[in-house]
């Protein structure tokens, strides 16, 4: 299991969600359209709301996320937390968010077994990020 950053700079969420919807559509043929209230047409979700989204990117880095025992983890030096929501889990991918109110230097760790029962193995990224 290897964990590796991802260089591509954060967008705003709509942009973000714009070039999902892009790549889903390339990838399986989903048409997808989205319409925003009236009052998101010209702004945007806070910072704050903007940034807790986390995406790992490496090699097996697939879990069983009904495994309570599997999953990213992230610790704040006071206590280690699982996230819960998960938009992607694949081999090369994870997406997942952060949950509010998360602040702070974080290690961010993940577990997987490559087979059903099999060993729990973890890689944590060696440096820590920082959520806002």
């Amino acid at each position: 299991m290897k964990i590796s950053p991802s260089f591509e700079l954060p967008l705003d969420f709509f942009s973000a969600l714009d070039q999902y919807l892009r790549v889903s559509h390339e990838r399986h043929g989903l048409e997808t359209q989205v319409s925003r209230p009236q009052d998101l047409q010209t702004r945007s979700f806070s910072p704050e709301v903007e940034t807790q989204l986390l995406r790992i990117r490496g090699k097996d880095l697939k879990f069983t996320p009904a495994n309570a025992d599997e999953g990213v983890f992230i610790n704040d030096g006071a206590a280690e937390t699982r996230l819960s929501i998960y938009s992607v889990v694949s081999n090369k991918r994870i997406d997942a968010l952060i949950p509010p109110g998360t602040s702070g230097a974080l290690t961010i760790t993940v577990r997987a077994r490559y087979t059903e029962g099999g060993e729990l193995r973890q890689s944590a990224y060696r440096r820590q990020v920082t959520a806002v």
